[in-house]
């Protein structure tokens, strides 16, 4: 690592740096981590650590690291190269079989394996079960607001709806969907920053458990074919030219837990998002042309995935920093996403705001495979949610699990939200219109 160090600043901004990092970790950092974020931007553009990395806080510095196709992953090549003893860890080597830690030509062999499924056109025909899987969790919601007076919106919808869809378009039991979600929880837990010895404990396991269930169900396609994106994986890998054994169980794989857990944090930010600007959400329920553009504000304003990493390719620089070939990089994309430099009065919700540039997806060769899945069912749900729920509010702040990487939560207690006259009669509105339907309806580290 010490020649990672030469070249880079010393030593003061690197002790801040660290001590930011950990009130990011947990308590109020945890809850509200962009003033902290901000005064990560004021120490500067590339901020050193102690590992020999660097932290990228800033909205420029992101957006060219993360579309230059000479910054690579930290792929097993890299680890194998600057981290003793990683392959101890079965989560870890799990996660580099994947395309998220895979550089060409292997990321693009996996990646083409899965992108006929995953276009807007090919999409469309998932809609259908978007849209059903979207009713369902809500009548769930708002059958659990109606008998106690709140819900979890976590368990409810957070959780359960991406899994249901994920499962739809993979072609996974829906009914497997709560088991599937918790490995998928534990199993992420190993792409944090630093995970803790229980958390790669609980990591393994999950993988483990995760690894065999993905064989058992391939095997199945292999002796029943579907019209599903595993059956065109399980084809791409027993009939491709490249010799990729594990090709169809490590690209369901990522789809899964990498869908799971960042639409999930986007569909959980949306109700205190909505509840604290009640304005903007009550404008958005008369205009509902608007959403999509809302959902993109949404994901700019507080985005599911925080933090994603690079490696340099070649000896190189940022911000006037030299950067030797190897050294690590920490693109923080929930600090970038506020930097004014980039978005006008960044740290403003503004749901009529025209989209921005943003890096919620990723961008350049990594650029998110599901993103174009994402939008589409964060826009069939905000739409549905405002149509047939009241406006919602927070009962208690949000339980979130320690970390830096995603900003998820494990329980959100919601209630009706009464306390704007003019939207309670909306609510009541909406109220009557959801039991009309009901009645006529027929009752898924580094």
């Amino acid at each position: 690592m010490t020649e990672l160090m030469a070249g880079l600043p010393a030593a003061p901004d690197c002790r801040a740096a660290i001590g930011l990092l950990r009130r990011l970790r947990h308590g109020p950092g945890r809850q509200d981590p962009y003033p902290i974020y901000a005064e990560l931007r004021g120490l500067g553009p590339a901020i050193p650590t102690p590992w020999g990395g660097l932290l990228l806080p800033g909205f420029e510095e992101c957006s060219s690291v993360i579309k230059d196709k000479s910054w690579l992953v930290p792929s097993a090549v890299w680890r194998d190269e600057h981290t003793e003893g990683w392959r101890s860890g079965l989560a870890a080597v799990e996660c580099t079989r994947g395309m998220l830690q895979l550089d060409p030509p292997e990321h693009t062999w996996h990646r083409q394996a899965a992108t006929h499924r995953l276009t807007r056109r090919a999409l469309e025909r998932l809609r259908p079960a978007v849209v059903r899987h979207v009713g369902a969790c809500l009548d769930t919601l708002n059958d659990d607001l109606e008998r106690d007076g709140h819900a979890d919106f976590v368990a409810t919808v957070a959780d359960a709806l991406p899994m249901a869809v994920l499962c739809e378009l993979i072609g996974l039991p829906v009914a497997d969907r709560d088991l599937l979600r918790g490995l998928v929880f534990d199993y992420t837990q190993v792409l944090d920053l630093s995970p803790s010895p229980a958390q790669a404990r609980r990591a393994d396991q999950a993988a483990g458990t995760l690894g065999a269930y993905m064989s058992e169900a391939i095997e199945r396609r292999r002796r029943q074919a579907r019209d599903d994106l595993l059956t065109e994986l399980v084809r791409a890998q027993d009939g491709g030219e490249q010799a990729e054994p594990e090709l169809a169980r490590a690209v369901a794989t990522v789809i899964l837990v990498g869908g799971q857990e960042t639409v999930s944090g986007h569909l959980s930010a949306m109700v205190p998002a909505l509840a604290g600007h009640a304005d903007q959400a009550a404008w958005l329920r008369a205009h509902p042309e608007a959403v999509p553009g809302a959902v993109e504000e949404l994901l700019r304003w507080d985005p599911p995935l925080q933090m994603t990493h690079r490696v340099a390719g070649q000896d190189t620089g940022i911000a006037g920093i030299p950067v030797p070939r190897g050294t690590l990089v920490h693109l923080l994309i929930g600090s970038a996403q506020r930097d004014s430099a980039a978005v006008a009065d960044a740290d403003r919700l503004d749901l009529r705001r025209s989209p921005t540039a943003a890096l919620s997806f990723g961008a350049g060769p990594h650029y998110c495979l599901g993103a174009a899945l994402a939008r589409m069912l964060g826009g069939e749900f905000l739409t549905a949610l405002l149509r047939r729920c009241p406006p919602l509010r927070p009962a208690a702040p949000p339980q979130r699990p320690g970390g830096v990487t995603f900003r998820g939560m494990t329980r959100l207690l919601v209630v009706p939200d009464h306390r704007n006259a003019g939207e309670d009669r909306h609510d009541r509105g909406h109220r009557a219109t959801f039991h009309t339907d009901r009645r006529g309806r027929a009752r898924d580290h580094l």
